[in-house]
């Protein structure tokens, strides 16, 4: 007898289960943040970015089906094409490399503040 599909099939990320309705809602809310954030002026942009054809919208009133639909892959949706849209985007690129290198930053000024076990040199380690 043949296995059955799973109904739901949820995207896993680190051990953690998100639903098909909770995939939506990040989708919508990302779309949400962009149009929030970076204005409507930014929104054509956006599009461009992640290869939506904002020409397939009839009314203002398809954005979020087609949006979704955008992502659709069998019955859930492409989370990593989501996250890796939106980790892509410039702006939001941009923030992630400043807070990437303030991290470098701080790291190597507590590094600077760790001075040596006494018998470092001689066991071959410089952290003690």
């Amino acid at each position: 007898m043949a296995k059955q599909p799973d109904p739901k099939p949820p995207h896993v990320r680190h051990g953690n289960t998100v639903t098909v309705r909770e995939q939506r809602q990040i989708i919508l809310s990302i779309c949400s943040e962009v149009l929030e954030v970076d204005s409507l002026n930014c929104m054509g942009d956006w599009f461009d970015h992640v290869g939506f054809d904002v020409t397939s919208l009839r009314n203002p009133s398809d954005l979020a089906a087609a949006w979704l639909g955008h992502y659709r892959h069998g019955r859930g949706y492409d989370m990593d094409r989501v996250f890796r849209d939106h980790m892509t985007w410039p702006p939001v690129a941009q923030h992630i490399a400043y807070l990437t290198k303030q991290k470098e930053k701080k790291a190597a000024h507590v590094a600077k503040k760790v001075k040596p076990h006494r018998n470092a040199a001689r066991f071959g380690d410089s952290h003690g």
